[in-house]
């Protein structure tokens, strides 16, 4: 079961004892949106904007930004 803790200053995704996110509210998540066999859809939206389960969902789908390589 996940637990969704939101304070002020921190928000918390727990499953059991084991934190599996932790970010500011302001911060931003970056995630895609659609079924399979479609086109997917980029959204990029702050944690505190996200109900508990857009929140799930978002994490579950979280895009990953990539370093650049400077040669």
């Amino acid at each position: 079961m996940y637990e969704i803790e939101r304070k002020e200053n921190r928000v918390v995704v727990r499953v059991g004892q084991k934190t599996i996110y932790s970010g500011v509210p302001e911060s931003f998540l970056i995630y895609r949106e659609g079924s399979p066999g479609t086109q997917s859809v980029t959204r990029v939206i702050k944690v505190k904007d996200l109900t508990d389960e857009l929140l799930l969902f978002a994490l579950a789908n979280v895009v990953e930004l990539k370093e650049l390589s400077t040669t």
